[in-house]
């Protein structure tokens, strides 16, 4: 008799677990980053590439644009860049984006020259992108001089 409610006691057990874990489940859906975040990422891959290739990161903007022009169009489908011009430019504020030169211990690679909303995009030399309030961005560019 002590092993028939053992045995019953962990049957109850699981199939209780398993009903509340049905009721509980969630569809999750895959979040898509905004466009400002992808293209500031594929402004990343970009720069990366431009490195390889000449050996030092792109000093400007229009010098990093000028070298992806000439680019087979497989390695720029590679990047998921469709129009280059688009891809260095900014989607919620529509200017360039800012390429950031410095010693060692600049970190920030890029950021958005306006943003939106009191925010902008920073791309970071790891290709991480946060989205920071222009109080902490003028206070990270001014720690990083």
């Amino acid at each position: 008799m002590y092993r028939r409610r053992t045995v019953s006691g962990q049957v109850t057990l699981s199939l209780a677990l398993f009903l509340s874990a049905l009721g509980c489940r969630q569809s999750i859906e895959p979040q898509v980053p905004p466009l400002g975040h992808l293209r500031i990422q594929k402004l990343s891959s970009l720069c990366q590439q431009f490195a390889v290739s000449q050996r030092k990161p792109p000093a400007t903007i229009d010098e990093l644009k000028a070298w992806a022009k000439k680019l087979p169009k497989e390695k720029l489908d590679a990047m998921g860049i469709d129009n280059v011009d688009e891809a260095v430019v900014s989607p919620r504020d529509q200017q360039p984006y800012v390429l950031v030169r410095g010693g060692p211990q600049m970190m920030i690679q890029a950021h958005e020259k306006i943003g939106a909303g009191g925010k902008r995009y920073v791309l970071y030399s790891t290709g991480s992108v946060f989205e920071m309030g222009d109080d902490a961005f003028k206070q990270l560019m001014a720690n990083a001089r």
